[in-house]
């Protein structure tokens, strides 16, 4: 499995990512058929509440997790 990453503190452009999606489709095709291949393309976020105050993060969830 191949994967990018990019910083999100600066300007991702959308032709950078077609043409990483592109290399690692060609790199993948070089080992595999790429007719039993399937592309899964999954964005992951991370969010956070930053109290400014207590100089903490603020825990928002409904719930608390089990122990």
């Amino acid at each position: 499995m191949q994967s990018r990453n990019y910083r999100l503190g600066k300007n991702i452009h959308p032709q950078r990512i077609l043409s990483d999606i592109e290399k690692m489709i060609k790199d993948h095709s070089k080992l595999n058929n790429l007719d039993d291949t399937i592309l899964s393309i999954q964005i992951k976020d991370i969010s956070y509440t930053y109290d400014l105050n207590d100089k903490r993060i603020v825990d928002d969830r409904e719930n608390s997790l089990p122990e």
